[in-house]
Protein backbone atom coordinates (compact mmCIF):
# COMPACT_ATOMS: atom_id res chain seq x y z
CA UNK A 1 0.00 0.00 0.00
CA UNK A 2 3.07 2.52 0.84
CA UNK A 3 3.27 2.38 -3.27
CA UNK A 4 0.02 3.57 -3.93
CA UNK A 5 0.04 6.15 -1.05
CA UNK A 6 2.92 7.56 -2.03
CA UNK A 7 1.90 7.67 -5.65
CA UNK A 8 -1.44 9.21 -4.82
CA UNK A 9 0.45 11.59 -2.25
CA UNK A 10 2.33 13.22 -5.29
CA UNK A 11 -0.66 13.76 -7.67
CA UNK A 12 -2.67 15.75 -4.79
CA UNK A 13 0.42 17.52 -4.45
CA UNK A 14 0.11 18.89 -7.85
CA UNK A 15 -3.59 19.54 -7.21
CA UNK A 16 -4.58 23.26 -6.97
CA UNK A 17 -7.30 25.72 -7.48
CA UNK A 18 -6.74 25.82 -11.43
CA UNK A 19 -6.02 22.07 -12.09
CA UNK A 20 -3.29 19.32 -11.75
CA UNK A 21 -0.03 20.57 -12.64
CA UNK A 22 2.59 18.48 -14.65
CA UNK A 23 5.10 18.66 -11.28
CA UNK A 24 5.72 20.66 -8.48
CA UNK A 25 9.17 21.70 -9.93
CA UNK A 26 9.85 25.16 -11.59
CA UNK A 27 11.49 24.11 -14.64
CA UNK A 28 10.69 23.52 -18.37
CA UNK A 29 6.79 24.68 -17.84
CA UNK A 30 5.99 21.81 -15.83
CA UNK A 31 4.77 23.85 -13.22
CA UNK A 32 1.57 24.27 -15.33
CA UNK A 33 -1.87 22.57 -15.95
CA UNK A 34 -1.11 20.61 -19.13
CA UNK A 35 -3.99 18.74 -20.75
CA UNK A 36 -2.98 15.58 -21.05
CA UNK A 37 -0.75 15.36 -17.74
CA UNK A 38 -3.55 16.86 -16.22
CA UNK A 39 -6.75 14.46 -17.85
CA UNK A 40 -4.54 11.63 -16.88
CA UNK A 41 -3.69 12.65 -13.55
CA UNK A 42 -7.56 13.12 -12.74
CA UNK A 43 -7.80 9.50 -14.40
CA UNK A 44 -5.67 8.11 -11.77
CA UNK A 45 -8.22 9.86 -9.31
CA UNK A 46 -10.87 8.17 -10.79
CA UNK A 47 -9.60 4.63 -10.76
CA UNK A 48 -8.67 5.19 -6.99
CA UNK A 49 -11.92 6.93 -6.17
CA UNK A 50 -9.48 9.97 -4.59
CA UNK A 51 -12.28 13.27 -4.27
CA UNK A 52 -8.95 15.50 -4.13
CA UNK A 53 -7.25 14.21 -7.03
CA UNK A 54 -11.51 14.14 -9.08
CA UNK A 55 -11.82 17.53 -7.82
CA UNK A 56 -8.37 18.61 -9.37
CA UNK A 57 -9.57 17.17 -12.64
CA UNK A 58 -12.72 19.47 -12.39
CA UNK A 59 -10.32 22.21 -11.81
CA UNK A 60 -8.09 21.23 -14.89
CA UNK A 61 -10.99 20.89 -17.08
CA UNK A 62 -12.57 24.65 -16.35
CA UNK A 63 -9.00 26.71 -16.51
CA UNK A 64 -8.47 24.88 -20.40
CA UNK A 65 -12.30 25.56 -21.25
CA UNK A 66 -11.86 28.87 -20.52
CA UNK A 67 -8.51 29.10 -22.36
CA UNK A 68 -10.00 27.31 -25.14
CA UNK A 69 -9.65 28.79 -28.85
CA UNK A 70 -12.90 30.85 -28.42
CA UNK A 71 -13.62 30.26 -32.72
CA UNK A 72 -12.30 27.13 -33.70
CA UNK A 73 -12.56 25.53 -29.93
CA UNK A 74 -8.80 23.79 -30.12
CA UNK A 75 -8.27 23.02 -26.23
CA UNK A 76 -4.30 24.75 -25.33
CA UNK A 77 -1.29 22.28 -24.69
CA UNK A 78 -0.94 23.93 -21.24
CA UNK A 79 -2.14 26.94 -19.66
CA UNK A 80 -0.13 29.04 -16.53
CA UNK A 81 -1.90 28.64 -13.45
CA UNK A 82 -2.10 32.40 -13.74
CA UNK A 83 -4.00 32.34 -16.33
CA UNK A 84 -2.00 34.94 -18.48
CA UNK A 85 0.44 32.40 -20.55
CA UNK A 86 -1.95 30.04 -22.80
CA UNK A 87 -0.05 27.77 -25.21
CA UNK A 88 -1.09 25.52 -27.91
CA UNK A 89 2.21 24.38 -28.87
CA UNK A 90 5.28 26.06 -29.59
CA UNK A 91 6.65 24.34 -33.60
CA UNK A 92 2.96 22.59 -34.06
CA UNK A 93 0.06 22.70 -32.41
CA UNK A 94 -1.19 19.56 -30.10
CA UNK A 95 -3.99 17.37 -31.32
CA UNK A 96 -4.28 15.09 -28.60
CA UNK A 97 -4.32 18.11 -25.74
CA UNK A 98 -8.45 18.54 -27.51
CA UNK A 99 -8.76 14.66 -27.04
CA UNK A 100 -7.58 13.88 -23.82
CA UNK A 101 -9.73 16.50 -22.34
CA UNK A 102 -13.24 15.52 -24.28
CA UNK A 103 -12.18 12.07 -22.55
CA UNK A 104 -11.36 13.62 -18.99
CA UNK A 105 -14.72 15.53 -19.75
CA UNK A 106 -16.95 12.60 -20.05
CA UNK A 107 -15.22 11.00 -17.58
CA UNK A 108 -16.00 13.65 -15.09
CA UNK A 109 -19.21 14.42 -15.66
CA UNK A 110 -20.08 10.22 -15.65
CA UNK A 111 -18.70 10.25 -12.32
CA UNK A 112 -19.64 12.28 -10.71
CA UNK A 113 -23.57 11.56 -12.42
CA UNK A 114 -24.25 15.26 -12.34
CA UNK A 115 -25.42 15.89 -15.78
CA UNK A 116 -25.06 19.68 -14.68
CA UNK A 117 -21.17 19.47 -13.43
CA UNK A 118 -20.20 21.22 -16.07
CA UNK A 119 -22.85 22.99 -17.88
CA UNK A 120 -20.25 25.65 -19.73
CA UNK A 121 -19.44 22.13 -21.82
CA UNK A 122 -22.83 21.57 -22.77
CA UNK A 123 -23.73 24.28 -25.91
CA UNK A 124 -20.00 24.02 -27.36
CA UNK A 125 -19.02 20.70 -26.94
CA UNK A 126 -20.36 19.81 -30.73
CA UNK A 127 -17.52 22.53 -31.67
CA UNK A 128 -15.31 20.10 -30.72
CA UNK A 129 -16.23 17.30 -32.42
CA UNK A 130 -16.46 19.58 -36.12
CA UNK A 131 -13.11 20.93 -35.28
CA UNK A 132 -11.51 17.00 -34.73
CA UNK A 133 -12.98 16.33 -38.02
CA UNK A 134 -11.77 19.01 -39.81
CA UNK A 135 -8.50 17.12 -38.61
CA UNK A 136 -9.38 13.95 -41.02
CA UNK A 137 -8.99 16.25 -43.85
CA UNK A 138 -11.09 14.19 -46.34
CA UNK A 139 -13.93 12.84 -44.05
CA UNK A 140 -12.67 9.17 -43.46
CA UNK A 141 -12.61 8.75 -40.14
CA UNK A 142 -9.34 9.41 -39.16
CA UNK A 143 -7.00 12.05 -37.79
CA UNK A 144 -4.28 13.16 -39.69
CA UNK A 145 -1.39 14.41 -36.99
CA UNK A 146 1.44 16.41 -38.15
CA UNK A 147 4.95 15.67 -36.80
CA UNK A 148 5.26 16.93 -33.28
CA UNK A 149 1.43 17.47 -33.18
CA UNK A 150 1.07 15.31 -29.81
CA UNK A 151 2.75 14.07 -26.90
CA UNK A 152 5.94 12.54 -28.41
CA UNK A 153 6.92 16.05 -29.75
CA UNK A 154 10.13 15.28 -30.71
CA UNK A 155 9.30 11.82 -31.81
CA UNK A 156 9.55 11.72 -35.73
CA UNK A 157 6.04 10.08 -36.51
CA UNK A 158 3.25 12.07 -38.57
CA UNK A 159 0.53 10.73 -40.14
CA UNK A 160 -2.60 8.37 -39.18
CA UNK A 161 -1.26 7.52 -35.98
CA UNK A 162 -2.66 4.62 -33.32
CA UNK A 163 -2.12 6.81 -30.23
CA UNK A 164 -4.21 9.73 -31.58
CA UNK A 165 -7.71 7.74 -33.14
CA UNK A 166 -7.66 5.49 -30.34
CA UNK A 167 -8.03 8.80 -28.23
CA UNK A 168 -10.23 10.38 -31.04
CA UNK A 169 -12.52 7.04 -30.70
CA UNK A 170 -12.42 7.45 -26.81
CA UNK A 171 -13.46 10.59 -26.87
CA UNK A 172 -16.61 10.22 -29.60
CA UNK A 173 -17.81 6.95 -27.83
CA UNK A 174 -18.27 8.35 -24.43
CA UNK A 175 -19.88 11.94 -25.92
CA UNK A 176 -21.96 9.78 -28.09
CA UNK A 177 -23.35 7.55 -24.91
CA UNK A 178 -23.23 10.68 -22.82
CA UNK A 179 -25.53 12.98 -24.91
CA UNK A 180 -27.16 10.14 -26.33
CA UNK A 181 -26.23 11.20 -29.59
CA UNK A 182 -26.52 8.80 -33.01
CA UNK A 183 -24.65 11.25 -34.82
CA UNK A 184 -21.61 10.57 -32.27
CA UNK A 185 -22.37 6.67 -31.47
CA UNK A 186 -21.95 6.22 -35.53
CA UNK A 187 -19.09 8.06 -35.72
CA UNK A 188 -16.81 6.27 -32.92
CA UNK A 189 -18.06 2.98 -34.68
CA UNK A 190 -16.59 4.46 -38.16
CA UNK A 191 -13.61 5.35 -36.26
CA UNK A 192 -13.37 1.97 -34.28
CA UNK A 193 -13.69 0.00 -38.13
CA UNK A 194 -11.07 2.46 -39.99
CA UNK A 195 -8.71 1.49 -36.96
CA UNK A 196 -9.13 -2.13 -36.76
CA UNK A 197 -8.57 -2.35 -40.83
CA UNK A 198 -5.81 -0.01 -41.22
CA UNK A 199 -3.51 -0.61 -37.94
CA UNK A 200 -3.14 -4.40 -37.94
CA UNK A 201 -2.97 -5.45 -41.58
CA UNK A 202 -4.22 -8.96 -42.41
CA UNK A 203 -5.17 -10.17 -46.30
CA UNK A 204 -8.84 -10.13 -45.64
CA UNK A 205 -8.83 -6.31 -45.34
CA UNK A 206 -6.65 -5.19 -47.69
CA UNK A 207 -9.56 -4.29 -50.13
CA UNK A 208 -10.74 -2.00 -47.39
CA UNK A 209 -7.27 -0.33 -46.34
CA UNK A 210 -6.83 3.08 -46.38
CA UNK A 211 -3.44 3.05 -48.37
CA UNK A 212 -4.03 -0.08 -50.23
CA UNK A 213 -0.46 0.41 -52.23
CA UNK A 214 1.29 0.83 -48.53
CA UNK A 215 -0.75 -2.08 -46.67
CA UNK A 216 -0.06 -4.79 -49.66
CA UNK A 217 4.06 -4.27 -49.56
CA UNK A 218 3.74 -4.42 -45.58
CA UNK A 219 1.12 -7.39 -45.11
CA UNK A 220 4.07 -9.76 -44.95
CA UNK A 221 5.43 -7.75 -41.98
CA UNK A 222 2.72 -6.97 -39.67
CA UNK A 223 4.26 -7.02 -36.28
CA UNK A 224 2.67 -8.67 -32.93
CA UNK A 225 0.95 -5.38 -31.94
CA UNK A 226 -0.97 -2.62 -33.35
CA UNK A 227 1.36 -0.41 -35.71
CA UNK A 228 2.27 2.83 -34.76
CA UNK A 229 0.75 4.92 -37.49
CA UNK A 230 1.56 5.31 -41.48
CA UNK A 231 1.10 8.28 -43.72
CA UNK A 232 0.87 8.56 -47.41
CA UNK A 233 4.50 8.20 -48.11
CA UNK A 234 5.29 5.49 -45.95
CA UNK A 235 4.53 3.18 -42.18
CA UNK A 236 5.88 3.21 -38.75
CA UNK A 237 6.12 -0.16 -37.38
CA UNK A 238 7.64 0.99 -34.44
CA UNK A 239 5.91 -0.46 -30.90
CA UNK A 240 3.92 2.34 -29.91
CA UNK A 241 3.09 1.91 -25.50
CA UNK A 242 1.04 4.89 -25.53
CA UNK A 243 -1.63 3.44 -28.67
CA UNK A 244 -1.48 -0.11 -28.07
CA UNK A 245 -2.35 0.41 -23.86
CA UNK A 246 -5.05 2.39 -24.97
CA UNK A 247 -5.76 -0.40 -28.06
CA UNK A 248 -5.90 -2.97 -24.82
CA UNK A 249 -8.07 -1.06 -22.59
CA UNK A 250 -10.41 -0.05 -25.53
CA UNK A 251 -11.00 -3.68 -26.52
CA UNK A 252 -9.52 -3.63 -29.89
CA UNK A 253 -6.98 -6.81 -29.20
CA UNK A 254 -8.65 -9.74 -31.05
CA UNK A 255 -8.09 -13.11 -28.99
CA UNK A 256 -5.33 -14.30 -31.37
CA UNK A 257 -3.79 -10.64 -31.17
CA UNK A 258 -3.28 -10.83 -27.70
CA UNK A 259 -1.95 -14.18 -27.81
CA UNK A 260 0.47 -12.37 -30.10
CA UNK A 261 1.15 -9.82 -28.03
CA UNK A 262 1.58 -11.71 -24.98
CA UNK A 263 4.45 -13.24 -26.75
CA UNK A 264 5.97 -10.22 -27.87
CA UNK A 265 6.39 -9.18 -24.14
CA UNK A 266 7.81 -12.39 -23.42
CA UNK A 267 10.76 -11.76 -25.50
CA UNK A 268 11.02 -7.87 -25.03
CA UNK A 269 11.34 -8.99 -21.56
CA UNK A 270 13.35 -11.78 -21.97
CA UNK A 271 15.62 -11.43 -25.32
CA UNK A 272 15.84 -7.37 -24.89
CA UNK A 273 16.11 -7.95 -20.96
CA UNK A 274 13.62 -5.27 -20.00
CA UNK A 275 12.19 -7.64 -17.23
CA UNK A 276 8.89 -6.20 -16.79
CA UNK A 277 10.05 -2.38 -18.22
CA UNK A 278 8.19 -1.59 -21.81
CA UNK A 279 9.74 1.23 -23.66
CA UNK A 280 7.64 4.09 -25.24
CA UNK A 281 8.60 3.10 -28.72
CA UNK A 282 11.19 0.04 -29.65
CA UNK A 283 13.27 -0.50 -31.19
CA UNK A 284 15.62 2.34 -30.95
CA UNK A 285 16.74 4.88 -33.93
CA UNK A 286 20.19 4.98 -34.31
CA UNK A 287 22.53 6.72 -36.07
CA UNK A 288 22.34 3.97 -38.55
CA UNK A 289 18.71 4.18 -39.09
CA UNK A 290 16.95 6.00 -42.39
CA UNK A 291 15.15 7.74 -39.04
CA UNK A 292 18.18 9.08 -37.60
CA UNK A 293 17.96 12.57 -39.26
CA UNK A 294 14.39 13.52 -38.33
CA UNK A 295 14.74 12.41 -34.67
CA UNK A 296 17.92 14.12 -34.92
CA UNK A 297 16.86 17.27 -35.84
CA UNK A 298 13.12 17.61 -33.85
CA UNK A 299 13.50 19.36 -30.83
CA UNK A 300 13.69 23.49 -29.75
CA UNK A 301 16.21 24.03 -27.52
CA UNK A 302 18.21 20.81 -26.66
CA UNK A 303 18.51 17.27 -28.53
CA UNK A 304 17.19 14.38 -25.97
CA UNK A 305 16.59 11.55 -28.14
CA UNK A 306 19.75 9.80 -27.97
CA UNK A 307 19.45 5.78 -28.47
CA UNK A 308 17.28 4.48 -25.20
CA UNK A 309 16.57 7.91 -23.70
CA UNK A 310 13.16 10.31 -24.41
CA UNK A 311 11.10 8.88 -26.72
CA UNK A 312 13.98 6.81 -28.23
CA UNK A 313 13.10 4.07 -26.21
CA UNK A 314 13.21 5.75 -23.24
CA UNK A 315 10.75 3.91 -20.61
CA UNK A 316 8.19 6.26 -19.63
CA UNK A 317 5.89 5.03 -16.63
CA UNK A 318 2.84 6.48 -17.56
CA UNK A 319 2.44 4.95 -20.49
CA UNK A 320 4.04 1.31 -18.79
CA UNK A 321 1.38 1.60 -16.34
CA UNK A 322 -1.52 2.35 -18.90
CA UNK A 323 -0.37 -1.12 -20.36
CA UNK A 324 -0.89 -2.69 -17.50
CA UNK A 325 -4.18 -2.17 -16.75
CA UNK A 326 -4.66 -2.77 -20.18
CA UNK A 327 -3.68 -6.06 -19.79
CA UNK A 328 -5.58 -6.94 -16.42
CA UNK A 329 -8.52 -5.71 -18.57
CA UNK A 330 -8.08 -8.45 -20.66
CA UNK A 331 -7.47 -11.16 -18.16
CA UNK A 332 -3.62 -10.73 -18.37
CA UNK A 333 -2.85 -10.46 -14.74
CA UNK A 334 0.36 -12.16 -14.58
CA UNK A 335 1.97 -9.52 -17.68
CA UNK A 336 -0.01 -6.22 -15.83
CA UNK A 337 1.70 -7.83 -11.73
CA UNK A 338 5.01 -8.32 -13.92
CA UNK A 339 4.96 -4.35 -14.71
CA UNK A 340 3.47 -3.66 -11.72
CA UNK A 341 6.37 -5.18 -9.84
CA UNK A 342 9.23 -4.03 -11.71
CA UNK A 343 8.03 -0.64 -10.84
CA UNK A 344 7.77 -1.00 -7.44
CA UNK A 345 11.48 -2.23 -7.21
CA UNK A 346 12.49 0.52 -9.66
CA UNK A 347 10.72 3.02 -7.19
CA UNK A 348 12.20 1.88 -3.96
CA UNK A 349 15.86 2.06 -5.84
CA UNK A 350 15.12 5.87 -6.65
CA UNK A 351 13.47 6.70 -3.41
CA UNK A 352 9.99 7.33 -4.98
CA UNK A 353 11.47 10.08 -7.63
CA UNK A 354 8.71 9.86 -9.98
CA UNK A 355 11.40 10.34 -12.98
CA UNK A 356 9.92 11.28 -15.73
CA UNK A 357 11.09 8.45 -17.90
CA UNK A 358 13.55 5.39 -17.40
CA UNK A 359 16.80 5.29 -19.68
CA UNK A 360 16.40 1.73 -21.15
CA UNK A 361 20.16 0.88 -20.94
CA UNK A 362 21.35 1.69 -17.58
CA UNK A 363 17.53 1.60 -16.23
CA UNK A 364 18.48 4.88 -14.04
CA UNK A 365 15.54 7.80 -13.64
CA UNK A 366 16.02 10.44 -16.08
CA UNK A 367 14.70 13.38 -17.31
CA UNK A 368 12.59 16.09 -14.76
CA UNK A 369 11.08 14.53 -11.54
CA UNK A 370 9.02 14.26 -9.54
CA UNK A 371 6.15 14.14 -12.20
CA UNK A 372 2.12 13.70 -12.04
CA UNK A 373 2.19 11.85 -14.92
CA UNK A 374 4.69 9.31 -13.73
CA UNK A 375 3.28 9.20 -10.48
CA UNK A 376 -0.01 8.82 -12.16
CA UNK A 377 1.65 5.22 -14.01
CA UNK A 378 1.83 3.75 -10.61
CA UNK A 379 -2.07 4.14 -9.62
CA UNK A 380 -2.52 2.52 -13.23
CA UNK A 381 -0.27 -0.62 -13.03
CA UNK A 382 -1.64 -1.58 -9.47
CA UNK A 383 -5.33 -0.75 -10.23
CA UNK A 384 -8.07 -3.63 -9.78
CA UNK A 385 -11.03 -1.35 -10.14
CA UNK A 386 -10.48 -0.76 -13.97
CA UNK A 387 -14.63 -0.74 -13.84
CA UNK A 388 -14.26 3.01 -12.55
CA UNK A 389 -13.11 4.17 -15.70
CA UNK A 390 -15.50 3.61 -18.38
CA UNK A 391 -14.11 2.97 -22.32
CA UNK A 392 -16.81 1.66 -24.03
Amino acid sequence: MIFLYRALHQIRNACTDQGILAGTIDADNYRRIWARDGIVGGLAGILSGDKIIIEGLGNTLSTLWKARDQKLGTIPSNVDPSGEQVSFGSLVGRVDATTWFLVGAAQYIIQSNDLSGLEFLQKDIKKEFQLLRAWEFNGKHLIYTPMSGNWADEYPYHGYLLYDNLLYFWATSLWGELLNDHELKLKAHNIKTAILINFWMTPDLLSKAYHKGLYERNLEDQPPYFISGFHPGGIFKRFDAAGNALALMLGFFSKDQLSLFQKFLTELWTIEEFSGFIPAFWPIIDQHDEDWPAIAHNYNYQFKNQPHHFHNGGIWPVWMGLTALGLRMNGLTAEADTIKERYEAFLIAEDFAFSEYIDSQSFTGKGQKPLTYSASGFVFCSSNHFSNLITK
